[in-house]
């Protein structure tokens, strides 16, 4: 080849690259989009990290209340089947005792219609006899049924809540009891009178017509008794309690106490001697003859003073007004009158002055116009229809017992 052939120009220096500066572009524009890109995968990182956290948290929650929740849920459904089961064994056992009665009673149709194809003149020879045979035979096992069927329907009452209305018998009984004992033992009215009213009240609640002729009874009784005259021993005993301490400023007066002052031992009055044996012995054996002295023959004993007439009234006076406090809880009238007619008996013979006799003879006489005694009435036709109530009830249940 010569030197004339054509030759690749060389790159100059100063000019640019066009692929050095597109590349050159390029970086920036890649630098820019990875660092935005960052922050996009970051925050999505984080979500799917925080949506596991939930739902770890959930699946946690979840099982916990499956652990704890699970056995009260057995409990609560083995509670529930049991009572099902319960509930469906005595309905089953129901239905074949109904089912067996029922038998029966197709067994006793079809012997009698075969009774009654039979010739008139057999007919009426063995009519009685098989009755009475077929009777004899079924009396047992029919009242043993009657009986199972009442138990189970019981029992069936029990499961449905009816137990309560045990409770509100035995209450009912109470009540009525406790008022009659505290008629006749203690004359308490008004406790008789509030426990009589809480018992309508609970036949009240029950609603039935069966009732209405014991609460017509207890409403009676309860008429009667508030009629009845009330005695205010609380009032009377405090009227009392005042006479008898007026009258005991009219007449006590006090009594003149004995003193007794013996006469100082005659080692008393001699001057200390000296601190020995001797001397400690000779005080030893004084003071135990004067702790063992049996009669002392140089000293005088004080005289004894009698009470005087005042005093003995005033004493007789307070026991005749403790007696008639005593009579008047007793609620015994005679004794009642006797004391107050000692205590103005022993009133008028005092010498005490007639301004302070007069008001306390009068407060005495009033108090012994008082009735002190209240008539004796009792409850017997509440008790009367509670009997007859509950023997009509028992009759329609069989005669079966609460």
């Amino acid at each position: 080849m010569s030197d004339s052939s054509p030759t690749q120009p060389s790159a100059k220096p100063d000019q640019p690259n066009p692929a050095a500066k597109g590349g050159a572009t390029a970086a920036p524009a890649r630098a820019s989009k990875s660092a935005s890109a960052k922050p996009g995968g970051a925050n999505k990182s984080a979500a799917a990290l925080r949506a596991t956290l939930w739902l770890l948290l959930l699946l946690a929650a979840a099982g916990g209340g499956y652990y704890f929740a699970l056995p009260l849920w057995q409990s609560f459904v083995s509670q529930q089947q049991s009572q099902a089961r319960q509930i469906a064994a005595l309905e089953q056992a129901l239905a074949e005792q109904q089912a067996v009665r029922s038998e029966w009673r197709v067994e006793l149709d079809g012997q009698r219609e075969q009774l009654e194809k039979l010739p008139l003149r057999l007919s009426a020879e063995l009519s009685g006899q098989l009755n009475e045979q077929l009777s004899r035979q079924l009396a047992g096992p029919l009242a043993n049924l009657s009986a199972a069927v009442q138990r189970n329907q019981l029992r069936l009452n029990d499961l449905d809540g009816n137990s309560g209305r045990q409770w509100q018998l035995a209450e009912l009984y109470y009540f009525i009891r406790s008022a009659a004992l505290q008629l006749n033992f203690e004359r308490q009215f008004n406790a008789a009178i509030e426990l009589l009213q809480r018992a309508d009240a609970l036949l009240a609640e029950w609603q039935e017509p069966a009732v209405a002729p014991l609460r017509a009874a207890l409403a009676a009784d309860i008429a009667a008794l508030q009629q009845q005259p009330a005695v205010d021993r609380d009032g009377l005993h405090n009227r009392l309690l005042a006479v008898a301490a007026q009258a005991q400023t009219a007449l006590q007066q006090p009594l003149a106490q004995p003193t007794f002052n013996p006469a100082p031992a005659a080692h008393e009055n001699q001057p200390p001697v000296e601190r020995d044996w001797r001397a400690r012995l000779r005080q030893l054996g004084d003071l135990v003859g004067a702790i063992f002295i049996l009669k002392r023959s140089d000293e005088t004993l004080p005289e004894v003073s009698l009470p005087s007439r005042q005093q003995l009234l005033g004493q007789r006076f307070a026991l005749a007004a403790e007696q008639a406090a005593v009579a008047l809880w007793q609620a015994d009238q005679p004794l009642y009158l006797h004391s107050l007619t000692l205590c103005q008996q022993l009133l008028a013979v005092a010498t005490i002055d007639s301004a302070v006799r007069a008001p306390l003879q009068a407060e005495l006489a009033a108090l012994a116009a008082q009735s002190v005694v209240r008539p004796s009435v009792s409850i017997s036709r509440s008790e009367q229809a509670l009997y007859d109530w509950r023997r009509a009830s028992d009759s329609d249940l069989g005669g079966t017992q609460p």
